[in-house]
Formats: C-alpha cells, sequence, structure tokens
C-alpha cells in the first residue's frame, strides 16, 4: 500500500492527478480541510491510519503549516517507511518542512523543473534528496493545446479582467514572510487603473473565507467567479491578473495575458524574472502593460508545453521504485 495525504487544496489536486489512474496501488487519508475535495472527486479516505500496517511507502504534499502532511511524515520517520514530498509550486521551499523551527524532511523531494531545482538549492534544501519529475496538473492542461483556445481579438473598450486572489495578508509586517504587499492592495492597484468600461471578477483561493471582499465588491461593483478549471477561465476572460498564486502560474503556461502585479515586492518572482508572466510593480506598469499589449488571446509555444509531457508517468514510476 502507498499512503497518500495532504492538507491543502493544491497539492490535493496535484495528488489527485497524479495517483487517478492507479486508485487500487494509493489510499488517501482524510482530512477535514479537503472533505469538499474528497466529495467531488469521489475519493474514499482512510480516517484511522496510524495502526495502518504493509504501508510501502508514504506520499505527501507541503504546506506552511502545522497538518497532515507534517504528520505524515513524522509517523513515516518513526515506522522507518521511506517518504516523498511533492512539492507544486516554485516558491517557500524549506519553509514547507518548517515545524516549530525544526526541519522535518522526507527521504525524497520532487519538484516540477530544473528551475524549482535550482531556487530549492538556493535555499537550502538538501540537494541528494531533490528529484525533477514533472508536474501532473500542469501535463493535463496543456496534454490538448488546441482544446483550449483560439486566438481571439479582445476588446479593448470592455475587457474582461480576472483578479486572482491568494492569502497574505496574515503575513505581518515584521515576518520574514510578509511579501512587501498584500491581496487588497493589489486589488485595490487594479481597480484604479482601469476604466469605466473594464469590468474585474474576483477569482478567491479555495481557502478564503466567503465573504472577504464583500465590502470592497459592493463598492466597485465587482463580481466573482466559482469557475476554477484554467481552461474555461480562459475561456470566459481576457486578462488575468494576479501575484504568485499556482492558478496564475498554470494560467500562464496556457496564455500570454497574464500579469503579476507586486508592489513593494520584497523578493523576485521567478516566473517573471524568466518572463513566463508578465511584471508590473505600480498602478503607472499596470496601464502601460494594458495600453500596449493584449489585443488577443494568445496560445504558448510547444516548447513550454513539452517540459511536462508524461509527468504522471514519471512520478508514478520514480514511486514505485522507491517504495520496493
Amino acid at each position: 500500500m502507498i499512503l497518500v495525504g495532504t492538507q491543502d487544496f493544491g497539492p490535493a489536486r496535484y495528488l489527485y492527478e497524479l495517483t487517478n489512474s492507479h486508485k487500487s496501488e494509493f489510499s488517501w487519508i482524510y482530512s477535514s480541510s479537503l472533505a469538499e475535495f474528497f466529495r467531488e472527486n469521489k475519493i474514499v479516505t482512510i480516517s484511522k491510519w496510524n495502526n495502518l500496517k504493509n504501508v510501502k511507502l508514504v506520499v505527501t504534499g507541503t504546506c506552511l503549516q502545522e497538518g497532515t502532511d507534517k504528520n505524515l511524515l513524522i509517523w513515516a520517520k518513526k515506522n522507518k517507511i521511506p517518504s516523498v514530498s511533492c512539492i507544486d509550486h516554485w516558491t517557500l521551499f524549506k519553509e514547507r518542512f518548517k515545524l516549530k523551527n525544526k526541519l522535518i524532511y522526507p527521504d525524497y523531494i520532487i519538484l516540477n523543473d530544473k528551475i524549482a531545482l535550482k531556487l530549492a538549492i538556493d535555499e537550502g534544501l538538501p540537494r541528494n534528496k531533490l528529484f525533477v519529475k514533472g508536474n501532473p496538473v500542469i501535463e493535463k492542461l496543456l496534454s490538448s493545446k488546441k482544446s483550449i483556445i483560439s486566438n481571439k481579438n479582445i476588446n479593448k473598450k470592455k475587457r474582461k479582467i480576472l483578479f486572482i486572489s491568494e492569502s497574505l495578508n496574515y503575513f505581518k509586517k515584521d515576518s520574514y514572510l510578509y511579501k512587501g504587499y498584500t491581496e487588497y492592495q493589489v486589488l485595490q492597484i487594479l481597480i484604479n487603473s482601469l476604466s469605466s468600461f473594464d469590468s474585474i471578477t474576483v477569482k478567491k483561493h479555495p481557502s478564503e473565507r466567503k465573504n472577504k471582499y464583500i465590502s470592497i465588491m459592493k463598492t466597485h461593483g465587482l463580481k466573482e467567479t466559482k469557475i476554477s478549471n484554467p481552461k474555461n477561465l480562459i475561456k470566459h476572460f481576457d486578462i488575468f491578473v494576479g501575484m504568485e498564486s499556482m492558478l496564475l502560474i498554470q494560467l500562464s503556461f496556457m496564455t500570454s495575458n497574464t500579469i503579476s502585479l507586486r508592489p513593494d515586492a520584497k523578493k523576485d518572482f521567478f516566473a517573471s524574472k524568466i518572463g513566463l508572466i508578465n511584471k508590473a510593480e505600480t498602478k503607472e506598469d499596470l496601464q502601460k502593460l494594458l495600453k500596449s499589449s493584449f489585443t488577443e488571446q494568445k496560445i504558448k509555444s510547444d516548447k513550454t508545453r513539452n517540459n511536462y509531457l508524461q509527468s504522471s508517468k514519471n512520478i508514478y514510476n520514480f514511486l514505485k521504485k522507491v517504495s520496493l
């Protein structure tokens, strides 16, 4: 048996895409934060797992807080079971393994690509634990490029703009995790940068509370969408503005019409640094981008797409190998 568990939605989706073709070989443990995700995807879970026998391998995602991922790693180490953690992002590598000022590492860490490998090494993750194997979610998104969208002209007077939110406001200014900005500041800059003909729709992260933006949405007439599939979002919206969320990155692999707006950012964002996502730091930067670009919806090249082909197969084969 390969035991799978995670705390957050992003890693859960990654692990679901990885395990869905081999359901009989993987057993999921229950996490209350993912109850709706389990229900929607008809995933059978195990609530009492601490005394399980015949577990050959433990596979987790990662999260910044305490929870399922770290609990599983501690349990695996105690029971001398090999463990693998999959990092589905390109940021805060070391923070994902911190628990009460200690580092809880698995035996193996799977990364998305060579960029993630370099960033992880730079942050101090042990090189001997790092393996580049791809990302099943990105692989699925890019597997049928032609079905995503055909190039279309954008009406500059009536642009449909999606703001992609994430939870940053709880990072205190005196914390080393503070980004230099909050999601509220970014949304306000976006609102102030657009004409009265543009429309803004908010896409909240699954972990954000339902009424988070209720006041600002009423004041400025903003809408909210519950669409979560990136392919469907591209069909409904023209331009995507966010900070550094995984959804923004996923969209950037499929369309050029993405902007990372990060005022007074303390660190570079890898996706903007390598040209994957357009960069804006001020209202003026954003307005300049919006005036000069985005006349049509453009599909990214095969070169980007090819980096993630066979991700699920590569990761699955690796898991089988280390579980022997």
